[in-house]
């Protein structure tokens, strides 16, 4: 490779490397207000916020989250919505987490969704089972 071509190659990496630490640290607008107007109760159901872990808080970082604990007649379910856009980090695919904590995938189904779509796994970890749905949002549906 000519002298030339390796300055235009190593100028061209440099600025690449400026532009993804620039871009990083971009601020994108919140979206903490949407957050706030997820319903809390409604028919047939109501919320109560809970607390994040210690580990949550240091995953989550500066991202705004919602976390809360749904019960119906059908049951109980927690909710944890995560607008990362002041911490793009602490959106990533939730199944690291599951199997982190121990839990295996024993099946996936796609659900369509207008956008998207969503992911709803069965979880087991020896004789227990759960159920855990998630999906990503650009925030226009």
């Amino acid at each position: 490779m000519s002298p030339r071509k390796r300055q235009l190659l190593l100028a061209a990496l440099v600025l690449v490397a400026i532009l993804a630490v620039v871009w990083d640290r971009h601020q994108l607008p919140t979206a903490a207000l949407r957050l706030g107007r997820l319903p809390t109760e409604g028919v047939g159901y109501s919320s109560r916020e809970l607390e994040m872990s210690d580990i949550e808080r240091e995953v989550f970082g500066a991202a705004d989250v919602v976390k809360r604990l749904y019960a119906s007649s059908a049951g109980q379910f927690v909710v944890t919505v995560v607008d990362g856009s002041r911490n793009r980090h602490a959106v990533h695919d939730p199944t690291y987490c599951f199997r982190g904590a121990g839990w295996r995938i024993a099946a996936r189904q796609a659900a369509p969704l207008p956008g998207g779509e969503a992911a709803w796994l069965s979880l087991a970890q020896g004789d227990e089972h759960q159920e855990a749905a998630f999906w990503f949002t650009d925030g226009r549906v």
